[in-house]
């Protein structure tokens, strides 16, 4: 079998840990998954290449019964072999964990670097706000000046 991108062996080794698995148990154990859509793909992924088998289950407090998930024989076979081919010297793990480190630095900075721009994005959307807000309150008074006119003129009369 092909070797398995990252995120679906932890999908994989995940519905193993906590079968039957639903995708928004999985979704709250990984840091990447924006949402069960996320899960999903990855769980009909594994389906189709039979590591693990899903089934619909009936539950009335949800509209839509949900899908728990089980892995199957192939998929402890897939979890076995990674297991196997984990790094067995001292320097092959060093090796390993420098790559995690780098692709969870490479992570962190986009991760940092989004929240500087959501942050730059609220500073502008509240200056937006404070501007509005201004605007709304001089419509509000010019309405009033027109109200007190308008009765003035009604008592003239």
């Amino acid at each position: 079998m092909a070797e398995l991108p990252e995120r679906d062996l932890e999908v994989l080794s995940l519905v193993a840990e906590y079968e039957p698995a639903r995708a928004s148990t999985i979704a709250e154990a990984v840091h990447w998954a924006d949402s069960n859509g996320d899960i999903n793909y990855r769980l009909k992924k594994l389906e189709q290449q039979r590591l693990i088998r899903r089934e619909e289950v009936k539950d009335d407090r949800y509209p839509l019964n949900p899908k728990e998930t089980w892995i199957t024989q192939e998929g402890h076979n897939e979890l076995a072999d990674l297991t196997r081919s984990r790094p067995q010297t001292l320097e092959e793990r060093v090796e390993w964990v420098e790559k995690q480190t780098g692709r969870m630095q490479k992570t962190y900075g986009e991760v940092k670097h989004r929240i500087v721009n959501s942050e730059d994005d609220i500073d502008s959307l509240r200056e937006d706000i404070e501007k509005l807000d201004g605007e709304v309150d001089e419509i509000s008074l010019k309405l009033d000046r027109l109200l007190d006119a308008l009765e003035g003129l009604e008592h003239h009369k």
